[in-house]
């Protein structure tokens, strides 16, 4: 044979289920068998030529075989992975496999697994996080999905299992009152201007500079995310343009896994273009205030926002001042909030178009599902109701 022919096609049965299989010559030169199963014989052969006319020859995955474990299975999975994810997407799918699947999976061969084995592992792991079901549903999809394009697999064993979802009531997007943003402001400016957190207790370490002040007024002022804040330099700023603006064309990529480092990524999450943004007059005076002092034009990575040594400004401990500064009361209000806000508010003025650019979103779907805060409170419109009251004469009678 020809390298990319195949020979006689034979259908037979197998525990009451017809298959077909042929031996086919790949264009590297090997000789391999390919099958098929069918609701009937006819059904097996269409599906066994379907097979050998769409095949891609196998690179070294020609040492996976039914036969392989699942480790196997997932090393060359991640292989492959390495070439077409981000760095950090790549780490995080090492570690999801190294940490929670390989230990339960990792021995089995890869015809030895069913939708059950799947199934049952995800709802152990969803027992102590729903997140960790999540993640390693994730994972195994993926795996076997490549085991299916492989010849090793018929099904994928983790696309019909059930996913863990936790059910929400409606829209539970929760925005801030300009009443709540005020209690928000105060609360953070008294913790930076003080030695004391909200609950009284003596701070550790320096004492709060005007940055967490200052991050609150770009998140409010923007609607963009806490990484993307933190990412700005001052040559996406641009306060002598007219209107004043900046340009978000970057996030931080925080660490997550041993061996990473915080760095800036110079492109926007789900790589989305950059979005330029005009700048109100109260966050225009910030950045004019912050450009004059000691860390503006310091960093060496231009960072609007840098550490006394010119580093970046670590999310986390934003984040980590935030929860000190709102203690309790305000413990709901994340940084994330301001983003969810600011969209329930241009909604309200300028529609939900409107709150979409400003996010930076390719669709309103995703805006107006997690993002803008449902009215459940209807305005009055009893001018058209009172149509329907009752006649007074009709009444008197």
């Amino acid at each position: 044979m020809e390298p990319g022919e195949w020979g006689q096609l034979v259908v037979k049965s197998r525990n009451g289920v017809p298959y077909a299989r042929a031996y086919i010559r790949d264009h590297d030169g090997k000789r391999r068998l390919v099958e098929a199963q069918g609701k009937s014989a006819d059904d097996a052969r269409r599906k066994l030529q379907a097979r050998l006319r769409e095949r891609v020859t196998p690179d070294h995955s020609g040492q996976l075989t039914k036969s392989s474990t699942v480790r196997d299975l997932a090393s060359y999975w991640l292989s492959e992975k390495k070439a077409s994810v981000t760095d950090q997407t790549f780490t995080g799918y090492t570690d999801i496999w190294t940490r929670i699947c390989e230990p339960a999976i990792g021995e089995l061969l890869i015809r030895e697994v069913r939708t059950g084995t799947l199934d049952s592992f995800f709802k152990r792991q969803a027992r102590i996080a729903p997140s960790r079901a999540r993640s390693a549903r994730v994972v195994c999809s993926g795996m076997f999905s490549l085991a299916v394009r492989l010849d090793l697999i018929d099904n994928n064993p983790a696309a019909e299992t059930q996913a863990n979802s936790r059910r929400r009531s409606g829209n539970d997007v929760r925005a801030l009152t300009l009443g709540e943003f005020a209690a928000v402001r105060n609360a953070i400016a008294r913790y930076c201007g003080s030695s004391a957190r909200s609950d009284g207790k003596k701070l550790h370490g320096p004492k709060p500079s005007t940055d967490l002040e200052d991050v609150l007024t770009i998140l409010i002022s923007t609607g963009a995310r806490i990484g993307e804040v933190l990412a700005l330099r001052w040559a996406d700023v641009r306060l002598d343009d007219e209107p004043p603006s900046l340009e978000i064309n970057g996030t931080l990529i925080t660490p997550r896994y041993k061996g990473e480092s915080l760095r800036r990524q110079d492109f926007r999450k789900g790589d989305a273009p950059p979005l330029t943004l005009t700048l109100p007059a109260f966050a225009v005076e910030v950045l004019r205030r912050r450009i004059l002092t000691p860390q503006g034009r310091g960093s060496a990575a231009d960072a609007v926002f840098a550490t006394t040594t010119g580093n970046w400004v670590s999310a986390s401990n934003v984040r980590r001042a935030w929860r000190l500064a709102l203690g309790d009361e305000l413990a709901w209000v994340k940084p994330h909030s301001m983003r969810k806000t600011v969209a329930t508010m241009i909604k309200a003025q300028y529609g939900v178009e409107g709150a979409q650019v400003q996010l930076g979103h390719s669709n309103s779907r995703v805006t107006e599902a997690h993002y803008i805060q449902r009215v459940n409170v209807a305005p009055d419109m009893t001018s058209a109701l009172i149509t329907f009251a009752p006649d007074e004469d009709v009444c008197h009678e």
